[in-house]
This record gives C-alpha cells, structure tokens and sequence, in this order.
C-alpha cells in the first residue's frame, strides 16, 4: 500500500510540473543554444581552453544538455518550469535515480546575453558577432604546431576592405599595423594601430592611435580625450586572403569606464544582416 501511495504521489507531482511547464510560454529560451562568455581585454569572447570545448547549454522542448568544457555531455529533463518577466526558474533532473532536483535560473539581459545561474551566456544566433578566442599557444604547449599552421596559411592584409566593393559606402584601409576606419560615413575618419595579434584564430585588435583631425559636426561633441588609452574598439579576424570578419566595439571612455559609439558605418550598411559583418579586399 506504501508503495502504490508513493508511486500515486510520483506521477501526481510529474503531472503538476507538466502542467506547469506547458501553461508557460518559454519560446525565448526553447530551441536555443547559449554559449558561456568570457572577458578577454574588457571585450565579451567566446573562449576556447585547452583540449576542450566551451560551456554551453541546450535547450528543446523537456530536455536540456549541459557541455562543460572538458567532460562532456550532461543531459536534464526539464520537470517544471516558473516565469517572471523575462526571468526563468528550470526545474531539472537527470537520469541518476539518486540525484535530486536542480534548479537553473535564465535571466534575459538584453536581446544578446542571458546570465544563467549568475554566469553570462550568449544566443548562438549572435555567436558571430563577438570574437572567437583559443587559449594561448604557450598555456597548450603547442607553440610550434601553431607557428607551422599559421606560417602555412600566411595572408595579406594590406589594401581596402568593404562590405560590397561596388556598391558599399564605408571601408577600412588596411597597411602593415595600421588601419583607416570610416566610423560615420562623410563625417568621422580615424586612424587605428594594433595592440595584439591572436596567431591561433589569425585575430588582431586595434585601439584609437590619436584624436582624428576629420571629426565632421557630429564627431566634434564626442570624448575624444578620454577614448585615448589602450582598450581595443575593433577586431579583425582572418577568414582567407579576401575575407575577413570585424568586429567593432566602440570607443571606451576611460574616466566613465563604458563604451560609447558602439555602432559604426559598417553595421549600419549590414541592417539586413545583423550577426555578423564580412568584408571583401577590393581594388583601390
């Protein structure tokens, strides 16, 4: 009779959390993958260890699998669910009969970013727009693996660069460890130098050199003392020897220690493509 109760009381309690897991709308977190998010230079990376993969999580439907970065899978079902604005309370448990329920929290930051149990994850669908960052030769012990790969796939970047090399508008100029960014078509032009290159990913960041002569009307008003320092506001990364991703921060304002400017001419000729910027070497 003990036991027929306890069976009774099991499947009542899965029926609730059923209940209460289909009565609520989760569309914003169901069916996506978030991926952990490192700070590398100030900047949100997605960051590659050592002979692992990076922490994500995988939702669909009532099931969710946890990777962690170096043992693999953990898979949950998801048993209940709670929702307050765009906070998220997942009620989960594994296969292991003696491991009690767990509890994981979302909590939407903004369109991009979510913290998951107080740790900040990224939307796979915006995965393109922040830089891709694998731990560091000299940590690996893989220093001369890494020069031959790098030394074999050896590219140019010099020369002009756009979105479309016949019909875009804004460009960045490209010669040795130097670059000249269009920021705002026909108004703000500055000049870039670089401050790290990332051979494992063929990254390279860049920081403002000095306060641009060709601010145009709107230029003149922003902070252009306090954007002097060594933070980076762009990256580029190398796909092959035409095409390469950027990135573009925005200018950071050491005294209020946030960035400012955060979008540039680039992103707004690529509205229709919002996760990631490509651009093409064009003919001068």
């Amino acid at each position: 009779m003990e036991k027929l109760f306890r069976l009774i009381l099991l499947i009542s309690t899965f029926s609730s959390c059923q209940e209460t897991k289909s009565k609520i709308d989760f569309s914003a977190v169901n069916n996506h993958v978030f991926y952990e998010v490192k700070k590398m230079n100030s900047i949100n990376s997605i960051y590659e260890p050592c002979d692992a993969s990076n922490k994500k999580y995988s939702i669909k439907d009532s099931l969710l699998v946890y990777t962690t970065a170096q043992d693999g899978d953990f898979r949950y079902r998801i048993l209940g669910i709670k929702k307050n604005n765009n906070d998220y309370e997942l009620q989960i448990k594994n296969t292991d009969p003696t491991q009690k329920v767990s509890i994981l929290n979302i909590s939407k930051i903004d369109d991009k970013y979510y913290s998951i149990n107080g740790k900040v994850f990224i939307d796979s669908v915006f995965i393109n727009t922040i830089p891709y960052i694998k731990q560091s030769c000299k940590e690996c012990g893989n220093c001369e693996d890494v020069k031959k790969q790098v030394n074999s796939n050896e590219v140019t970047l010099n020369g002009n660069w756009k979105i479309d090399c016949k019909n875009g508008n804004s460009s960045i100029n490209i010669k040795d460890k130097t670059a000249f960014l269009e920021v705002m078509f026909n108004q703000i032009y500055i000049d870039m130098i670089e401050i790290k290159r990332y051979d494992s990913e063929k990254g390279i960041a860049y920081k403002l050199k000095e306060i641009p002569e060709d601010k145009g009307n709107f230029g003149v008003n922003l902070n252009w003392k306090e954007y002097i320092n060594d933070k980076p506001i762009a990256y580029i990364k190398v796909i092959d020897d035409n095409t390469i991703y950027f990135y573009w921060y925005g200018f950071f304002n050491k005294k209020t220690q946030k960035r400012e400017f955060t979008e540039c001419s680039f992103q707004q000729e690529n509205r229709k493509n919002q996760q990631e910027i490509i651009l093409k070497k064009c003919d001068e």
